[in-house]
């Protein structure tokens, strides 16, 4: 057999999920960028199970290429399907769309009232609500026009009393969601679209909104909503000094979160303990499990008639999915709650060794529900930080080891034994998680946030046990006792206040040391392809003789790539005038001759919901590799010039400043 075909033959029979599941993740990339036709994908799929079947008879040793191509097809036909889903013609984008000329009207663009049901729980924020309504009738002229679809509504008030069931009616600015159109801005449009909505709204105030009647179509997400609601009310009550953390953590309610914490969080890198993700209900699953353990340890009849390892793992399911529903099941806690329950079932059936086999088939199970999940950011983050602790973790604990277990020997005092063990077991191997979590994750951080955390290792080293290990659980507990003595739950929920409060206070400090973050350029696939082959090369160099020839190979080729940008943005000779799109307002980027720029004008809206220089020409500069900019000039100052100036003026070193003088 060839060394290549070898070589993943060698991979499939030692990790046989790995493969088919790359490759049905190509599928899924691939033929969401409309690179393949689905009848053709459905065609070449049945004839690869043809051959298959007709190869397993016969034995071939080339069944894995038919296996691979199989699910190649497989992912290519389910994203196919997600991408571009066919819209019945009374849905509300197409009603939209066919109302040619209505859409400018500034009373209301669609001019019909919506009326429809909230499938799921309003989102709360100091200045606003959003609702999610599945629309069914539009009224317009006495006359009912049955639609169909998801709109997300944003109410400019928080006083908006309605909750997931209510049969609400309204009147509201509709909209088909579209993106500005600049390169590295958030595709909004898409993120949107992957939730199966296609239509925005605004509406003033709650005054616009009639409520009909509760209609709850199912009566179990009805009863968890009713307890969302109860615990909500208890921690709002209850006295506690950072409500909105709390919420956070419990019930997935962040909109609360004052935007100063927020931002300390993101600049340290510990952002993602603020969002229910993998991190959370692996944390509930480890400590039900331990906890679970101990109490069948009491038990001598269990042990000896039960493996208590798999009772208590099996047992900690029931907390997992109690926290999961309590959190209200968004889509990033399905996914972690799938992730996590395919590792306990991995488990039960003596396969928890097989890390990368048991990821693959939690990959495959979300992504056989939901293709396009692959985009998401919950989703990357969470399996490139797993990958990356599966993978990096046992080489960094090889540092260690060897010189760990020397000095166990060598120390004859059991008093420091101890101590060694502690510092092992607390201390460097926490740190190895970390190391190995920021690591992985870090060309997806810089890709989506631009950003590069340099304080983060050891911030989410004491971060994530004062807030992972022993916040959460103890607010988790409480919300639980509350239901049956509210003094007691009050009492555990302010002893988790306490650790939330020392979180943050070490959280804001670590935030405003010089360099705690970077801000850093949008990297290209290239170059996050390669800083992974680099990692992979020094992690094996010592391993096999490939990795030392292509560790020069790869540094080469970040060089070049390096040389290739700096003369691009510094030595190129031309001269480019890039108008930005910014909405209503105008903004444009000069660049002079060899390397110096100019920004005229910024954008930006009346509103400061939505900072124009943050998120879409800041994105739009670092995904050009520009980092600096020489000047910053404004035409007049309006809010729609110059609002999205001041980011930029903080973020890229700018050098003069003009001005007409006019003060408006």
């Amino acid at each position: 057999m060839h060394k290549p075909l070898q070589y993943f033959s060698d991979v499939n029979e030692k990790h046989p999920l790995v493969l088919p599941i790359i490759f049905f993740i190509l599928g899924i990339i691939i033929a969401s960028y409309g690179w393949l036709a689905g009848g053709l994908s459905f065609s070449v799929l049945i004839a690869s199970m043809l051959f298959l079947t007709f190869g397993i008879l016969r034995k071939w040793r080339y069944n894995l290429i038919f296996i691979c191509i199989i699910f190649f097809l497989l992912g290519a036909i389910l994203s196919t399907q997600k991408t571009e889903p066919p819209l019945p013609n009374n849905h509300i984008r197409k009603v939209i769309e066919n109302m040619a000329g209505v859409a400018t009207k500034e009373d209301n663009p669609l001019g019909i009232a919506i009326e429809g049901v909230l499938y799921s729980a309003p989102e709360r924020f100091p200045d606003k609500t959003r609702l999610y309504v599945d629309a069914e009738k539009g009224v317009a002229k006495n006359k009912i026009i049955p639609v169909s679809g998801k709109i997300l509504i944003t109410v400019g008030s928080p006083l908006v009393n309605v909750k997931y069931g209510d049969r609400v009616r309204f009147i509201a600015k509709l909209r088909i969601p579209r993106n500005f159109g600049n390169p590295g801005e958030f595709d909004y449009a898409g993120y949107l679209a992957r939730q199966g909505i296609y239509v925005t709204g605004y509406i003033e105030n709650e005054r616009w909104i009639a409520v009909l009647r509760s209609e709850q179509k199912w009566a179990l997400r009805g009863t968890i909503e009713q307890i969302r609601d109860r615990i909500r009310g208890f921690i709002d009550n209850s006295g506690v000094d950072n409500p909105s953390i709390i919420k956070a953590l419990i019930i997935g309610e962040q909109g609360e979160i004052p935007g100063e914490i927020k931002e300390s969080f993101i600049s340290t890198g510990t952002a993602h303990i603020l969002a229910i993700s993998g991190l959370h209900i692996v944390i509930i699953a480890f400590v039900s499990y331990w906890i679970g353990l101990q109490l069948f340890r009491l038990s001598e009849r269990l042990m000896l008639v039960f493996n208590i390892r798999k009772l208590a793992a099996l047992s900690s399911i029931i907390p997992i999915l109690l926290y999961g529903a309590i959190a209200g099941y968004p889509v990033s806690t399905q996914r972690a709650v799938i992730m996590v329950l395919v590792f306990i079932v991995a488990v039960l059936i003596d396969r928890e060794k097989g890390f990368y086999n048991t990821l693959a088939a939690a990959a495959f199970a979300i992504l056989i529900l939901s293709p396009l999940a692959i985009y998401d950011i919950s989703f990357q983050l969470s399996f490139a930080s797993v990958l990356a602790i599966i993978y990096l973790v046992p080489k960094l604990q090889l540092f260690w080891k060897d010189n760990n277990e020397d000095a166990l020997v060598s120390t004859p005092s059991r008093s420091l034994q101890f101590t060694l063990r502690c510092f092992k077991n607390y201390f460097l191997n926490p740190l190895a998680v970390s190391v190995a979590a920021s690591i992985g994750t870090a060309p997806f951080v810089a890709y989506h946030f631009h950003r590069v955390s340099l304080i983060g290792i050891l911030a989410n080293l004491i971060i994530i046990p004062l807030m992972g290990f022993m916040a959460v659980p103890i607010a988790l507990i409480s919300s639980v006792i509350s239901f049956f003595n509210t003094p007691l739950a009050e009492i555990c929920l302010k002893l988790s206040d306490i650790f939330i409060k020392v979180s943050v206070w070490i959280v804001e400090f670590f935030a405003k040391l010089p360099y705690s973050s970077l801000f850093t350029t949008t990297p290209t696939i290239l170059e996050s392809v390669l800083f992974y082959l680099l990692l992979i090369c020094v992690v094996e160099y010592k391993r096999d003789r490939i990795f030392r020839y292509a560790l020069p190979l790869v540094m080469l080729t970040l060089g070049s790539n390096y040389l290739f940008w700096h003369y691009r943005l510094n030595y190129n000779p031309n001269l480019k005038v890039t108008f930005i799109s910014v909405g209503q307002g105008d903004s444009a980027l000069v660049e002079f001759p060899y390397g110096k720029r100019m920004l005229i004008d910024g954008g930006g809206f009346y509103s400061d919901d939505f900072d124009v220089g943050e998120r879409i020409i800041a994105p739009f500069l670092w995904k050009n590799k520009i980092e600096n900019v020489d000047y910053i000039a404004l035409s007049h100052p309006q809010a729609d010039h110059m609002k999205g100036l001041r980011f930029i003026a903080e973020r890229f070193n700018v050098k003069e400043f003009l001005w007409n003088g006019d003060i408006g």
